[in-house]
């Protein structure tokens, strides 16, 4: 992946995050103040989903690999305040709801610049639902 690409991607998600935290804002529940158990995260959350979107588009085949063996190695410039591996897996989840947003949204706009957000690959394609005249086996413990 090329650094001008990595960029790009990372300015595109940075840009929706930012706008995203806004339009939120006034939508979320106030909670407790912040405790100081837990280590404060040293990775914003458009680093974690722009790395997942470089896997996304890598042929790595497992994020391991992936992560201890490109990522720290080849964009460690990029990146400087990476975490361990089993501390990003944890810090994953922080990402879900905006990359659950940002996956949709992206692909309808630039279908080129993110190639596995496209749903082209489902076109076509047929789901194997079960006949509804097909015989049903009895439930166990049934009179039948």
């Amino acid at each position: 992946m090329d650094v001008h690409q990595l960029v790009n991607i990372f300015c595109d998600i940075d840009d929706f995050c930012n706008e995203l935290d806004h339009h939120c804002q006034n939508y979320m529940l106030s909670g407790p103040a912040k405790s100081n158990r837990a280590p404060s995260c040293c990775v914003a959350i458009s680093e974690i989903m722009t790395i997942l979107v470089m896997f996304q588009m890598s042929r790595f085949r497992d994020f391991k690999n992936f992560y201890n063996g490109f990522l720290k190695f080849y964009h460690k410039d990029c990146f400087p305040k990476l975490p361990s591996y089993e501390r990003f897996v944890h810090l994953m989840s922080r990402a879900i709801f905006p990359l659950t947003i940002f996956t949709p949204v992206y692909a309808t706009l630039t279908p080129v610049v993110y190639p596995f957000v496209t749903l082209n690959a489902l076109k076509g394609t047929k789901l194997l639902m079960p006949s509804q005249n097909m015989e049903r086996p009895p439930l166990a413990g049934s009179l039948a």
